[in-house]
C-alpha cells in the first residue's frame, strides 16, 4: 500500500509543477539593453554569423553580405582597429510590461572609434541605431543598414583615402655625388645621364594590379634598378586624407589626416668616375662588366652595353635589360679560377705537381693550338692551358667541381638588393661535359658580376 502511494505522487507531482507555471497572458519584455549590448559584442568581434542573427526578423541582409559591406569600408578607409561602444542607458520595460502589439522600437545611443593609417589619431563618429522587439519573434532586433558604420553623417556610403606623395630621396654615389636628384617623383631627374643608367634605374606608372593601399595606379614608382630596389626608403611615406563619402563618391565629412614622411636617401657604391672610365673602356663590345673592390665587395660601377637614359624614361613602362647583372654568358677561362680551387683545396695538385699540356686531348684543344708538353700545375694556370684543365677535371669529379662552383656562388641567388640572375653550373653528366665544364664551357652560364 504504501509502494503504491509513492508511485502516486511521483506521476501527480510533475503535473502539479507544470499547472503552476504555465501562462496564458502576455509575455514580460526581455531587456532591450542586453540585446544591444550583445549585437555591439558581437560587431566588435567581427563575427558576422551571430550580427545577422541579432538583426530584426524581416532583415534581408546575410551574413555574407555584411560581412562584404563592413570589411570592404575598413579596407577602403585603411581601418586598422575600431571599438563600437554604447553610449548611454537603454530605456527598461515597465515591471510586468508586455508586448500587446508589435513592433516596438527604442532608439540605441553608440559610438564608433576608428584607428587608420590614413589618420594620425583616432576619430570617433556617434549615432543612433533602431532596435525593434516583434511578438512573434519574441525578440529584439537591429535594424541593420550601411551607414551605420558612420554613424552622425547623413547619406554616408563608404571611407576613401586620398594620398599626396613627397619628396622623392636621392640617390647617390659613394662620393655623395647626385645620381638621381631629390624631389618630386614627376619632375625626377638624373645629372650623369646614361652614366650607370640601366643600374640606377628609373620611374613608371603603378599598375592596377601592383596598387597599394598607400599608391594608387598611376602612381611614380622605381620600376627598375636601383630605384625599384630601394623604393620604400627612396619614396618615403605620403601625405593621407580620409574622408566620408557618399554613393557618388562626393566628399561628406573629412575625419583624418596623416603628414607623412619625405623619402630618404641612400648613398651607393657606385663611383662616378671609376664608372665613366669602365664605360669609355668598354667601347661598342656587347655585353656587361663589373668593377668591384676586392677588399669590401663594394661594387664600383656596373657596365652594361646599350646605353639607358633614365631622363628619357620618367613615367615610361619599361625595364632596361642589364647585361652585367642579368645577362647569361660562358665564363670562359674565367672558370679555371674555380677548378684549380677545388684541385689545391682537396690536394689534388700542388703548384709544383707536374702536369702534361698537350695540344689536344679527348676533343678539348688549347688556344691558337698551343702545346705545352709537362709542366707544373702552377705554370698551367698561369698559360690557362685547357688540355691540362680537362685531364684535372677527370681526377676531380663532377660531384667534387659542382660543389666548389656552388661555393664560388654558382646556382644560388646573389645576396644584393638589385635583380640578377642565377649563375648556373649544372652536375656534368659525363666525361665530356666534365671537361668543357671545368673550363667554363659546356652548359656552364654566368653574370658579368658572378
Amino acid at each position: 500500500m504504501l509502494l503504491r502511494r509513492l508511485i502516486a505522487v511521483a506521476v501527480v507531482g510533475p503535473l502539479l509543477l507544470a499547472g503552476c507555471t504555465s501562462d496564458d497572458g502576455p509575455e514580460p519584455l526581455p531587456s532591450a539593453q542586453d540585446a544591444a549590448d550583445a549585437f555591439i559584442a558581437q560587431w566588435n568581434a567581427r563575427d558576422y554569423d551571430e550580427m545577422t542573427d541579432l538583426f530584426a526578423p524581416n532583415a534581408t541582409w546575410t551574413s555574407e553580405r555584411a560581412e562584404r559591406v563592413v570589411e570592404r569600408a575598413l579596407a577602403e578607409g585603411d581601418v586598422t582597429s575600431f571599438e563600437v561602444r554604447r553610449a548611454d542607458p537603454v530605456d527598461q520595460p515597465a515591471p510586468g510590461a508586455t508586448a500587446t502589439a508589435g513592433p516596438l522600437e527604442q532608439e540605441v545611443s553608440y559610438s564608433i572609434e576608428y584607428e587608420s593609417a590614413a589618420a594620425r589619431a583616432p576619430f570617433e563618429l556617434e549615432g543612433e541605431l533602431t532596435i525593434a522587439y516583434d511578438k512573434d519573434d519574441g525578440r529584439w532586433g537591429v535594424r541593420w543598414e550601411r551607414g551605420l558604420l558612420f554613424p552622425g553623417v547623413p547619406d554616408a556610403a563608404g571611407f576613401a583615402v586620398s594620398y599626396r606623395a613627397l619628396a622623392r630621396g636621392a640617390l647617390l654615389d659613394r662620393s655623395r655625388r647626385p645620381l638621381a636628384r631629390r624631389g618630386p617623383p614627376e619632375s625626377r631627374s638624373y645629372p650623369f645621364g646614361a652614366v650607370a643608367g640601366s643600374t640606377v634605374g628609373n620611374l613608371a606608372p603603378l599598375s592596377a594590379k601592383e596598387a597599394t593601399a598607400t599608391a594608387a595606379e598611376g602612381d611614380l614608382v622605381g620600376a627598375s634598378g636601383l630605384e625599384r630596389a630601394y623604393e620604400p626608403v627612396l619614396a618615403g611615406t605620403p601625405a593621407a586624407k580620409l574622408s566620408i563619402v557618399d554613393r557618388r563618391g562626393e566628399t561628406l565629412e573629412v575625419v583624418g589626416r596623416a603628414k607623412g614622411a619625405p623619402g630618404e636617401s641612400v648613398r651607393t657604391t657606385l663611383d662616378v668616375d671609376v664608372q665613366r672610365a669602365a664605360e669609355n673602356a668598354f667601347g661598342s663590345t656587347v655585353g656587361g662588366a663589373v668593377v668591384i673592390q676586392p677588399k669590401t665587395g663594394d661594387v664600383l660601377a656596373v657596365v652594361s652595353s646599350s646605353p639607358f637614359d633614365p631622363n628619357n624614361y620618367v613615367g615610361v613602362e619599361i625595364s632596361p635589360f642589364n647585361r652585367a647583372l642579368s645577362g647569361l654568358y660562358p665564363p670562359g677561362s674565367v672558370m679555371k679560377v674555380v677548378t684549380a680551387s677545388a684541385a689545391l683545396d682537396t690536394g689534388e695538385v700542388t703548384p709544383s705537381t707536374p702536369i702534361t699540356g698537350p695540344k689536344e686531348f679527348r676533343g678539348v684543344r688549347n688556344f691558337a693550338g698551343g702545346q705545352f708538353g709537362t709542366i707544373s700545375f702552377a705554370s698551367a694556370v698561369q698559360n690557362s692551358v685547357n688540355t691540362a684543365f680537362a685531364q684535372l677535371a677527370l681526377d676531380l669529379g663532377g660531384r667534387v667541381l659542382t660543389e666548389y662552383a656552388e661555393a664560388f656562388g654558382f646556382n644560388r641567388d646573389h645576396e644584393m638588393p638589385l635583380s640578377t640572375a642565377r649563375s648556373s653550373f649544372p652536375r656534368p653528366h659525363d666525361d665530356g661535359d666534365l671537361m668543357f665544364a671545368a673550363i667554363g664551357q659546356a652548359q656552364v652560364l654566368a653574370t658579368p658580376l658572378q
